[in-house]
């Protein structure tokens, strides 16, 4: 019988090789947060976490993680601070609204609170799933929420794996906090982006076959194209 040491031995430094990816690729982050002056270098550093960890997905393996990294932090940091903006502004407004609630009574607070939950809900989809989306889309404006929220309901049952993957990570980093400054950002970024370019190419493989169905030919040109309610671009 044949030895799988060397099976071992290659999957053991493979871990340890992805494993100092996710470590580089955090300190990256940490680094480009305190130079944007903390809110101001967050948001561009998570957008460009998620750029990186969306060629890792697609198994580029050709590529300079710190090039690709520093591109997209110069070249969205306005863009992903715009959106950061609209963030804080959506979590001042949940709140307000969430403090007007203790204040009303009845039909009112019965009213006021299924729409509260309804748009904490989408909130935490939107704000989930914004900058992932716009990297795998490149949609803009109202655009990119719409697709975050297709995304996010065209596969619910992923999106529930997605949570309960993260959710485990969460517990993970609570029992060890150690990880957190070293391994926190990036598995989360990893399970986010794969979980959408799963759900992407699912979508795009059914429209693929919806397409060559319709035509009768045996392979659709397009299937490698997003799907038409995907592609819609919105300033």
């Amino acid at each position: 019988m044949g030895s799988n040491y060397g099976f071992v031995s290659t999957s053991f430094y493979r871990g340890l090789e992805w494993l100092w990816h996710f470590v580089y690729i955090q300190l990256l982050f940490l680094f480009s947060t305190l130079i944007g002056l903390g809110l101001f270098g967050f948001f561009p550093a998570l957008y460009s976490t998620h750029s990186v960890m969306e060629r890792f997905v697609k198994g580029d393996k050709q590529f300079s993680i710190f090039k690709v990294f520093v591109q997209s932090y110069k070249q969205h940091f306005f863009v992903a601070n715009g959106y950061g903006f609209l963030f804080m502004l959506g979590v001042y407004l949940l709140t307000f609204n969430f403090n007007y609630l203790k204040v009303a009574t009845g039909l009112e607070h019965t009213f006021l609170s299924v729409g509260w939950v309804i748009g904490v809900a989408l909130f935490i989809v939107v704000s989930l799933y914004l900058f992932p989306t716009r990297i795998l889309t490149e949609a803009k404006g109202k655009a990119l929420i719409k697709n975050s929220i297709i995304l996010a309901l065209g596969a619910p049952v992923s999106f529930i794996l997605l949570v309960a993957s993260m959710g485990v990570l969460g517990f993970v980093l609570y029992m060890i906090p150690g990880f957190i400054p070293f391994l926190s950002i990036t598995p989360f970024s990893f399970l986010l982006m794969g979980q959408l370019h799963v759900v992407v190419d699912r979508m795009i493989r059914k429209q693929a076959a919806w397409a060559e169905e319709k035509s009768g030919e045996e392979k659709a040109n397009n299937s490698n194209v997003l799907p038409s309610y995907l592609k819609e671009k919105t300033s």
